[in-house]
């Protein structure tokens, strides 16, 4: 894996996106509290704030990963096909020349 160095607006974009995923996330985990949330025994669903945390870091998760998959497919697109089939002939044609 190659580390690659993040602009500034790449990186304000990237923050921007999980904030938006993680006020998803919050407003979820509070509506799935509300309106499906057990009383008793259960460590998270019972209180509010606790469900409504869980999905706001759920929620960032979730949009920082696609975003990472996005510009995975857009870095394999630019790349161009794979170099595979080009050194399989390469070492053909290097065997006969021998």
């Amino acid at each position: 894996m190659v580390c690659q160095r993040t602009t500034g607006d790449q990186m304000s974009r990237r923050v921007v996106l999980i904030v938006i995923g993680a006020i998803i996330g919050l407003t979820g985990g509070f509506a799935y509290w509300y309106f499906i949330g057990c009383e008793e025994g259960c460590a998270i669903r019972s209180s509010w704030w606790k469900m409504s945390l869980y999905g706001g870091f759920m929620g960032g998760l979730a949009l920082d990963s696609v975003r990472d998959l996005q510009e995975r497919r857009q870095q394999k697109g630019n790349n161009g096909p794979s170099n595979v089939e080009s050194t399989e002939e390469h070492s053909d044609s290097d065997a006969l020349n021998r």
